[in-house]
């Protein structure tokens, strides 16, 4: 059937029904950031843990852990991503003592 430009959201939303009720992008920073450095929290609570390592090695780290695909899924983000952001913050702070991830 035809559609005036006005009606095609509603007859798509209508023949199509969608089950995603929002979706949230943020490219590096430009709608959301952290109010203080991942490196200063890390630090903070991996210190009883022996992490101890210089900024830009924690962030170098950091970033070759996130842009290497994961082996476990071909999303990141599997459940509640509990799972990725432990092998990301392992990577990045060496540190993979199960106690610094329940905190």
């Amino acid at each position: 059937r035809g559609y005036a430009s006005a009606d095609l959201a509603e007859a798509y939303s209508e023949d199509h029904p969608t089950f995603v009720k929002g979706l949230l992008l943020d490219v590096a920073g430009t709608l959301l950031s952290p109010s203080e450095p991942i490196t200063d929290v890390y630090r903070r609570y991996g210190a009883a843990y022996g992490v101890d390592m210089p900024d830009r090695e924690m962030l170098d780290r950091f970033r070759r852990a996130y842009n290497t695909p994961w082996g476990k899924s071909s999303i990141r983000y599997v459940g509640d991503g509990k799972e990725f952001w432990h092998h990301i913050v392992s990577e990045a702070t060496g540190c993979t003592n199960q106690d610094f991830f329940d905190q």
